[in-house]
């Protein structure tokens, strides 16, 4: 990242001027949530579904998210403990973050 940053100074002062830099580029990585949160999704008819299992050694904190349809609510689980949750298709599973 620091030598983008070095890059793009080095233009910008050389031409005087802005220098357009992609939004990928410069935006840092955000961590999500451990891969000891193991998730199951199936579907029927009409309904997407997704189970979360905590099987990490503290209690986790997230959100589930969907494709076309409103994230869950902040979940904690402590170890051990499973969650499931649904959206009315066309919606999907998209992942889990922190909260």
């Amino acid at each position: 990242m620091r030598t983008i940053l070095t890059a793009v100074t080095a233009v910008a002062v050389a031409t005087g001027g802005l220098v357009a830099v992609p939004l990928a580029a410069a935006a840092e990585p955000v961590d999500g949530p451990p891969q000891c949160l193991h998730t199951r999704t199936w579907d029927t008819f009409f309904h997407a579904y997704v189970e979360v299992k905590n099987t990490c050694q503290d209690t986790q904190r997230f959100r589930i998210r969907w494709e076309g349809a409103s994230d869950s609510q902040c979940i904690t689980l402590v170890p051990g403990d499973w969650v499931q949750d649904s959206a009315v298709e066309p919606a999907w599973f998209s992942g889990l973050y922190h909260c």
